[in-house]
């Protein structure tokens, strides 16, 4: 069997990939109209082309991970349980955003410093795991799909919106994954591979103007990329995970903790369900950026708002059936309950969130 290490460059490029869509992270590096800062952009044929894996940011439209769990085994050989949707982002708790436009720059600000620790943090990944003993032989895992997945506008708004997206949950040899829209890579993990710590990173999404007649007037929020290390435990049918993730863009600048619970209820050659809790703290910086109400902003309907941190609470169903070895049909849905602080906003109209989607997936 060729040496899987061989193929650890490959896997990075794989994760660039996938948030290439969301933030703009492949593309030359061009200087901002605005302020001259330097960014990375991609530009897209289609708005809705790139807004990809099942929905939307760690709390920044209905959270779109249902089951951000460990990799199974922290690098066990099993088959890792399927379950679907990270936007959430991590949703993946903040702004949700819509793209209305028929060609688009999404753009993320990075800082120079942050821009070294992206690159080597890219560059070290994959030298750590070619130094890591070579699995055996369990290679990509996981399930790979498309279906349609309504969620709000942006996180508060009423009106849903119901678009054709990618749901992404696998693993590759169990120590690079992707859930959804979040990635990432183990850099220990236990013997008994049941608990292990990753460097994760997951994107957040702002909000446009028109995105809801609340908005309107309002300037955009900017889209960003979250990273943080993640402590994941599983025992069982349940898994565990708390981490921290920073702001490394320039949008908010704030960070969040993130505690998630997960357990399996049905798991059998067809089925396979589970019910999932989340728990997200947004510190002010964040929750002031995506859900406050400046004095150059106020109206006489949306007076100036500025509010402190705020917790959310999601909770998941998500679960595949497998139609033969090869297929299965993915199905999700949540419901998101805004904390106190971001509710209280005078831009959110509702306090809860749902998203569902469905989907057909090709099985690894």
């Amino acid at each position: 069997m060729e040496d899987s290490h061989s193929n650890y460059g490959f896997v990075f490029q794989v994760a660039l990939a996938f948030f290439a869509p969301w933030v703009g992270a492949i593309g030359p590096w061009r200087k901002n109209r605005n302020d001259g800062a330097d960014v990375l952009a991609i530009d897209f044929d289609d708005a809705y082309q790139g807004v990809g894996l099942a929905g939307t940011v760690a709390d920044c439209v209905p959270q779109a991970h249902g089951d951000r769990r460990l990799a199974p085994n922290l690098g066990g050989t099993r088959r890792m349980r399927r379950k679907h949707l990270s936007c959430t982002s991590r949703v993946t708790d903040a702004a949700g955003t819509s793209l209305n436009a028929t060609s688009v720059s999404l753009s993320v600000h990075l800082r120079p410093d942050l821009r070294v620790a992206l690159l080597a943090l890219g560059l070290l990944l994959p030298v750590y795991a070619a130094g890591q003993p070579a699995a055996s032989g369990s290679g990509w895992l996981g399930t790979l799909g498309i279906g349609p997945v309504a969620f709000p506008k942006y996180v508060g708004g009423k009106e849903l919106q119901v678009l054709p997206l990618p749901i992404a949950y696998f693993t590759y040899e169990d120590w690079f994954y992707v859930n959804l829209y979040r990635a990432g890579a183990y850099v220990w993990g236990s013997e008994d591979k049941k608990r292990g710590i990753s460097l994760s990173v997951e994107p957040r999404l702002g909000f446009h103007g028109h995105d809801g007649p609340r908005l309107e007037g309002m300037a955009t929020r900017r889209n960003s990329l979250s990273a943080g290390p993640t402590f994941d435990w599983q025992s069982g049918r349940t898994a565990f995970s708390l981490g921290y993730f920073t702001d490394l863009s320039r949008a908010s600048g704030g960070g969040y903790a993130d505690l998630f619970l997960n357990r399996t209820v049905v798991h059998d050659d067809r089925w396979d369900a589970s019910l999932s809790v989340e728990v997200t703290r947004l510190d002010s910086k964040i929750v002031d950026y995506y859900f406050g109400v400046p004095a150059s902003e106020a109206t006489p309907t949306r007076p100036e708002y500025q509010p402190g941190a705020s917790t959310n609470v999601t909770l998941w169903i998500t679960g595949q059936y497998n139609l033969t070895k090869r297929e299965a049909l993915m199905f999700g849905s949540n419901l998101m309950r805004l904390g106190a602080a971001a509710a209280d906003s005078p831009i959110v109209e509702r306090r809860l969130v749902p998203l569902f989607y469905l989907g057909i997936g090709l099985i690894l």
